[in-house]
């Protein structure tokens, strides 16, 4: 999920897509999506986090896919209560395409608590790995006798558990959590490395539990363009998308916020700026447009300060917060898709260090 980064530069209303990193197969199979998930009232609830009781799902949506085409899951226990690390579970494979389900659970048994991985492959190469948590107090029975099936009808699994998130909210508590990040560990996955292209250079890592983006952006188009990177989240229409967010920076075009409702081609795109700016654009089939005009709140903290951004979008309509206060809000009836992503933005020839914490996302959606 977080592994996807894009880069975009704009030159007097020309747009260039480069993507940074990609895979190349003779196929023409891809996978569109893949997150974790469990049943929930029959319905199933996109998900990171699972009781000892529950089937683990795994959902994958693979486009353009001849008949051929295989697609394999195999699961792992990383760090689990009892059981040795990086522990192999099982594997399951499904030839041909579309949104595929495969399932893992086991046969009565308690999961032990703790941290689990799925392995997803496209025709024997590794395409990504989604992490995922069990937590419960119960001892857990061995992990033996376990049940694997292909695109199946789980039963129905309770949801009377707590699950703890350190990152704290006060919008839509009653709603799931399916992010919960303090970069205390990378065990999400969250991209880390260094990049230097055409367009920026861009470093990336977890740095005293915070996740940490220094990019200087290099002037390609006599500084009339510039380099947006993003990060993707989760998948929800309806949401609530926080994070901490901090700028150092002696210029002043350099921005950070949400990307949400997209489908990897256009979205929407809210951004605050270390000037107490806000603003808010679409891209649309290759094409900005700015659909909230650049405004100030002195609820933005200026310079170097660390900002709360918090989105709720339920039903269409957007509510805007920094720091606690609502400083604008937004009705729309068009999404392009559910995607929700963090990105950070600087102008041609600006370089900057962004330091983000505590990411939460919430959904209604399931």
């Amino acid at each position: 999920m977080k592994e996807k980064r894009n880069l975009i530069i704009t030159i007097v209303g020309i747009l260039l897509m480069v993507t940074v990193a990609c895979n190349f197969s003779a196929s023409t199979a891809n996978v569109k999506s893949a997150y974790t998930a469990r049943m929930d009232n029959g319905e199933v609830q996109q998900t990171t986090v699972f009781t000892q009781e529950d089937v683990f799902l795994s959902i994958v949506d693979v486009a353009n896919a001849p008949d051929d085409t295989i697609t394999k899951a195999m699961w792992y226990a990383v760090d689990a209560e009892g059981v040795e690390p990086n522990f192999f579970l099982a594997e399951a494979q499904v030839e041909g395409g579309g949104e595929l389900t495969f399932d893992l659970s086991n046969n009565d048994l308690l999961w032990p608590a703790g941290k689990y991985k799925v392995e997803i492959y496209l025709n024997d190469e590794l395409n990504q790995t989604l992490q995922f948590t069990v937590v419960g107090s119960v001892s857990a029975a061995p992990v033996v006798d376990m049940a694997v099936a292909e695109e199946t009808d789980p039963e129905v699994m309770e949801d009377d558990y707590d699950f703890y998130c350190g990152v704290e909210s006060e919008f839509k508590p009653e709603w799931s959590t399916i992010v919960c990040e303090t970069f205390d560990d990378n065990f999400y996955g969250w991209y880390e490395g260094y990049d230097d292209s055409d367009l920026a250079s861009v470093e990336v890592g977890l740095q005293d539990g915070r996740y940490v983006v220094d990019v200087v952006g290099k002037a390609t188009s006599g500084y009339t363009g510039g380099v947006i990177n993003w990060f993707d989240l989760a998948y929800a229409t309806n949401f609530v998308a926080s994070v901490d967010g901090r700028i150092v920076s002696k210029n002043r075009d350099v921005t950070w916020g949400f990307n949400f409702w997209g489908d990897g081609d256009n979205f929407y795109s809210f951004t605050i700026g270390k000037e107490g700016q806000y603003f808010m654009d679409v891209l649309q089939d290759g094409s900005w447009k700015r659909v909230m005009n650049v405004k100030t709140n002195k609820a933005i903290d200026w310079d170097d300060a660390t900002n709360n951004l918090s989105i709720v979008a339920e039903d269409g309509a957007l509510t805007f917060y920094v720091n606690g206060t609502r400083v604008d809000t937004y009705k729309s009836e068009q999404q392009y898709g559910n995607l929700v992503s963090l990105f950070f933005n600087v102008a041609e020839g600006a370089s900057a260090k962004f330091y983000f914490d505590n990411v939460l996302v919430r959904t209604n959606d399931f």
